[in-house]
């Protein structure tokens, strides 16, 4: 606020000033030259509280308006000041921020202004406060929430060459004010070299109309050689003829997103590189949508492209061969359920061509809501068809190896025709819960997984075996084994 110029024709009175202050729209005090306070208008008391009755003079303004002690020397040192710098000059000083109490206690944040009304006016001093609380409070609010998220401001003027920074973006670029003259040159010189050219070629397609100016990203050099990920942004601001006035933008660091960015990348080459060498196929299920993820390598075993069916569970499902498909079910619901530490399931896959694959499947739940309901699964695929087909070999090899021992043993079985056909009686007398179990028995399953697979109890199932096994008169594995290929019961 400048210097209060009133030219009257008369003189000047009480009333005259008094008037001309309550119609200023601002709180106000006016001081004499001896510390008495003449008059408060409606807008001081109104935002502190205080009346004129409260604050007759300067000593009651300092023990009030000031409590602190200390804070109130340095104000009065600092009033001091623009009182001696009045009296040689008449000039004002610039506005001082300072925290006034109000009456009820709270703390109020001004501009304070002192200005000489001059000799018409007696020598008084016209004292107005600008309260700047909410906006003062914003931009530290701003200030505060640009350095958590390590958000520096900036505006540039390519005319004049104009920049300036806020104290986040000097803290970016590891400079101080005293240090650092911010301009175009002083910040492409601060641009990592292998990042220079492609921001010149940015900022040239800005400038000229090209592109709007987001989201470009790009390295930056501190003094100390500390290499920063930053990311900027502006608003570029035409005048009518589209000439650009002046860039506002901001600066953020992202280089703990874009390390952790680069870890988890190099993280997932290390992986692919293991899976590779592995032959293990990796897939990602979302349980909410039925979405999976399958690499490359999956849709390689079964012969198809990545563009050849949904990426889906359903898919999984459809290709399943259908005696495999309820104990695939019965594992992933284990698992789902918190019953097992891992997915464990082979079974077979339709390949393209028609014919039948093997896989071993192992995976687990990575994630759970708040209820400890599965949302997410990981897990790998490995083909085993080779390593199936030399177990289905080693079970023709037997059951060539029983024939010649049977062929052995034909002679005894012709002679007594009543033993073979009471062996088939025996086996047409079996339950189909019996047969179940033969079969489960002959393809190696224990109690506990054929009690899994026929969802039954495990104390069931070993009671079915029992039974199975002391009617057939088979005493061991081996020997359910080698009945079941007897009675071609073992299929691929």
């Amino acid at each position: 606020m400048g210097s209060v110029a009133i030219t009257v024709d008369t003189e000047p009175t009480e009333n005259m000033y008094e008037a001309i202050v309550e119609a200023i729209p601002l709180p106000c005090a006016v001081i004499d030259r001896q510390e008495t306070i003449t008059y408060l208008n409606t807008s001081f008391s109104g935002l502190f509280g205080y009346t004129h009755a409260d604050l007759p003079t300067m000593k009651q303004w300092w023990s009030k308006l000031f409590p602190e002690a200390h804070y109130r020397r340095q104000i009065k040192d600092s009033w001091q000041q623009c009182l001696q710098a009045h009296k040689a000059n008449l000039k004002d000083a610039a506005p001082k921020q300072v925290d006034i109490s109000a009456k009820d206690g709270q703390k109020r944040i001004v501009l304070l202004t002192i200005s000489p009304l001059g000799a018409d006016f007696g020598n008084l001093y016209l004292v107005s406060l600008y309260d700047a609380t909410e906006r003062i409070s914003i931009e530290q609010a701003l200030k505060h929430a640009h350095e958590l998220v390590h958000v520096g401001s900036w505006s540039w003027q390519p005319a004049t060459g104009q920049n300036v920074w806020s104290a986040e973006q000097y803290r970016i670029f590891g400079v101080s004010p005293e240090s650092f003259t911010p301009s175009y040159d002083s910040f492409m010189a601060a641009v990592h070299p292998d990042d220079c050219h492609r921001i010149e070629e940015y900022l040239k397609g800005v400038l000229g109309g090209e592109h709007q100016f987001s989201g470009m990203e790009h390295r930056i050099v501190r003094p100390d050689g500390a290499v920063r990920y930053v990311c900027s942004a502006a608003e570029v601001v035409r005048n009518s003829k589209g000439e650009i006035l002046e860039l506002f933008g901001t600066n953020q660091d992202i280089t703990d997103r874009k390390l952790m960015e680069l870890a988890l990348q190099e993280s997932k080459e290390r992986l692919e590189l293991a899976l590779s060498g592995s032959n293990l196929a990796l897939w990602d299920w979302h349980i909410p949508t039925g979405t999976v993820v399958y690499d490359k390598r999956w849709y390689a075993i079964l012969g198809y492209g990545d563009q050849d069916f949904a990426p889906h569970m359903k898919t999984w499902e459809s290709l399943t061969n259908p005696h495999d498909k309820l104990k695939l079910r019965s594992d992933l619901i284990a698992h789902l359920n918190g019953e097992t530490p891992a997915i464990q399931n082979e079974h077979r896959l339709r390949h393209k061509d028609g014919h039948w694959i093997w896989i071993s499947t192992r995976g687990r739940v990575m994630e759970r809501d708040a209820e400890s309901k599965a949302i997410r699964v990981v897990g790998t695929v490995l083909d085993i068809t080779g390593r199936k087909r030399l177990g289905n070999e080693g079970i023709s090899l037997l059951q060539r190896i029983e024939s010649l021992m049977r062929e052995a043993a034909s002679d005894g079985d012709i002679d007594n025709p009543a033993a073979t056909s009471s062996k088939d009686e025996t086996f047409e007398s079996l339950t189909r819960r019996q047969r179940q179990m033969l079969e489960l028995i002959a393809t190696g399953l224990t109690s506990a997984e054929i009690a899994k697979s026929l969802q039954i109890a495990t104390a069931t199932a070993i009671s079915h075996r029992r039974a199975m096994m002391q009617k057939l008169n088979l005493h061991t594995a081996a020997e359910v084994t080698r009945y079941a290929i007897d009675h071609d019961l073992l299929g691929d």
